[in-house]
C-alpha cells in the first residue's frame, strides 16, 4: 500500500479535480462546512453517511440500511474514483467506506481539514489549561458487527490504543475491560503532532491514566498526520505477536491516525476493533490550518 500526502494552506491552492462518488458526514464546525461544500462541488454523486451504533444501521442520505446488508448496497456505486471526507465522517463510517474502497478500487482519496485550534473548556485554569471541550457524550465501547471480538478474560488478545486529548476514553477501556493490562497493550501517541507542542497536551492529559494503569514501557509514537506511519506501526506490532494472538485496535486519537487504523483493519484479516462512539460537540474547532489529501494506492 502507498499513501501520497499533499497539503495546502488554502482551498484555492488545491488543484482542479473531480471525483465520481463522495461520502461525507455531519458538519459540526466551519471545517465541516468547508469540506462538505468542497466535496459536493467536486463529485458527481455525494452521499451523507451516518452509522447508528445502537441499531447497527447505516443511513445513506434518507435510506436506512442494516450493517450486514451494507456490503451489497455499496455495490451500486462506482468505486473507481472516490473521495471520502474524513473531516466530517466518524471513524466507523470511515472504516466502512475504506474497506469497500480497498476491495473495489486500485486508488481513492481521503480529505482532511486540519484545525487551527481545538476548543478548550471555559473553566480551564492555568493548571488545567489542557482540558478540551470537544465531546458532548461518551456512549461507551460497543461492538460493530463484522469488526469486533467478544472480549473475555481468557482470550489471547493484544490491544493497541491510538490516544488523543481525552483521557476518559483510554481510562474507560481499562475500567470496562479488566482483561486489558499493561502486559497485553500498547499506547500510540501522535509525535510529531499537528503543531509543535500539541503532543504535550496528549501526554499531559493521559499521564495519570498511564501511571494509574502502570503502562510505562509500552508506548509508541508516529506522526499525527501520517496514516502510513500508523499502518506500518500496527503491522509491526501484529508481526511481533504470537500467531494465536488476536490484535484489537482502539483508534481514539487523531483522525489521520484513524485513517491509518481504518486502512489496516479494512485490509488485514483477523484484526478486531474496539471503539467508544463519541458524540462530538458543535464548534469543537476553530479555523482551518491545512487542507490535506491522502491518495491511497492499493497495490
Amino acid at each position: 500500500m502507498k499513501i501520497l500526502t499533499t497539503c495546502f494552506d488554502q482551498e484555492n491552492e488545491v488543484p482542479e479535480k473531480n471525483w465520481d462518488v463522495g461520502f461525507y458526514g455531519e458538519a459540526l464546525d466551519v471545517r465541516g462546512q468547508k469540506s462538505i461544500s468542497f466535496l459536493q462541488a467536486k463529485v458527481k454523486q455525494a452521499f451523507k453517511i451516518i452509522y447508528n451504533p445502537a441499531e447497527f444501521t447505516v443511513s445513506i442520505d434518507s435510506e436506512i440500511i442494516q450493517k450486514d446488508d451494507l456490503e451489497d448496497y455499496f455495490d451500486k456505486y462506482k468505486w473507481d474514483n472516490v473521495l471520502i471526507d474524513s473531516t466530517t465522517v466518524g471513524f466507523v463510517e470511515l472504516l466502512l467506506t475504506i474497506k469497500k474502497a480497498l476491495k473495489k478500487s486500485e486508488r481513492f482519496e481521503i480529505l482532511y481539514l486540519q484545525p487551527e485550534y481545538y476548543k478548550k473548556k471555559d473553566n480551564s485554569t492555568i493548571l488545567r489549561n489542557r482540558e478540551f471541550d470537544i465531546t458532548s457524550e461518551m456512549p461507551g465501547y460497543q461492538a460493530i458487527p463484522g469488526f469486533s471480538s467478544l472480549l473475555q478474560s481468557d482470550d489471547n488478545n493484544h490491544y493497541v490504543f491510538i490516544a488523543g486529548y481525552e483521557p476518559i476514553r483510554l481510562d474507560r477501556a481499562f475500567e470496562d475491560y479488566q482483561m486489558i493490562t499493561s502486559e497485553n497493550s500498547h499506547i500510540i501517541f501522535g509525535l510529531p503532532a499537528y503543531k509543535a507542542g500539541w503532543e504535550n497536551d496528549a501526554f499531559s492529559n493521559n499521564i495519570s491514566v498511564l501511571s494509574n494503569r502502570k503502562i510505562l514501557g509500552d508506548i509508541k509514537y508516529c506522526g499525527a498526520i501520517n496514516p502510513l506511519a500508523a499502518y506500518n506501526l500496527l503491522e509491526e506490532i501484529r508481526k511481533s505477536l504470537d500467531v494465536n494472538t488476536t490484535l484489537i485496535v482502539a483508534p481514539i486519537g487523531p483522525k489521520p491516525l484513524g485513517i491509518g487504523a481504518a486502512l489496516f483493519i479494512g485490509q488485514v484479516s483477523g484484526v478486531s476493533l474496539l471503539y467508544d462512539h463519541p458524540i462530538n460537540k458543535p464548534d469543537r474547532t476553530e479555523k482551518i490550518s491545512k487542507w490535506i489529501f491522502y491518495k491511497i494506492e492499493n497495490e
